[in-house]
This record gives structure tokens, C-alpha cells and sequence, in this order.
């Protein structure tokens, strides 16, 4: 069905059906992408409804898909690029936990006593 959707937008994207063809397909739009865990058609999702009922929803799968992929790669480098791009998600604490287990914080100590930490 979402090719024949998608076809519709692109070759009849002037035509005055759209506004019901968007209402009627927003929901299993909505259903495909959060079956599908395809973070591209999810996105796709937010580009073609940007008002949706569905938008938190859509947000948190994405996050959540997101940060399975960050497990998977299990780099300093892809964790902290997740905390950039999802600051306050619900894996807040566990990336950051995750970002100083892969990558301690040392302190060096200085000629005078004090410690300077480096990252």
C-alpha cells in the first residue's frame, strides 16, 4: 500500500484529493513505519505529518531504534553522539554511564600537587 502512496505524492502532489488521501493514509503510515523500526520512513513520517497525533510517538521509536543501533555499534564515538542528538531521552544516564566505562576520565597530576582531569 505505500507504494501506491507514495506514488500518488509524487505524481499527483498538486491534486486537490491529497489533504484526504494524507488523512486517510496518516494512520497506517503510522502503523507501517512503527512495524517496519525504519527510522528512514519514520522520518519520512514526520516530513509528510508534521502536526500528527502521532509526532511524540513517532519521536520515541526513533530514539528508541536509534539507541539499539549505538548499543549494537558499542563505541565511545556513537555514544556520544547520541547524548548530542538526544539530550534527556530515557538512555540519558545509561549512554553517559556507557561513554565513561568505554572512555575514563584520568586525572593527571600536576607539577603542583593538583590533579587536572583529562578526557
Amino acid at each position: 500500500m505505500q507504494g501506491v502512496f507514495e506514488f500518488f505524492l509524487k505524481n499527483y502532489s498538486s491534486s486537490d484529493y491529497l489533504p484526504e488521501i494524507l488523512t486517510i493514509y496518516e494512520t497506517v503510515y503510522y502503523n507501517e513505519s512503527i512495524k517496519n523500526r525504519d527510522i528512514i520512513q519514520m522520518n519520512k513520517f514526520k516530513l509528510i505529518y508534521p502536526t500528527s497525533n502521532f509526532s511524540n510517538d513517532i519521536n520515541l521509536l526513533i530514539c528508541d531504534v536509534t539507541y539499539e543501533s549505538v548499543k549494537e555499534q558499542n563505541t565511545m564515538k556513537a555514544y556520544k553522539e547520541f547524548v548530542k542528538l538526544y539530550p534527556n531521552s530515557k538512555y540519558d544516564k545509561e549512554a553517559k554511564d556507557k561513554i565513561v566505562e568505554l572512555f575514563p576520565i584520568v586525572p593527571k597530576l600536576l607539577s603542583n600537587g593538583k590533579y587536572e582531569y583529562i578526557d
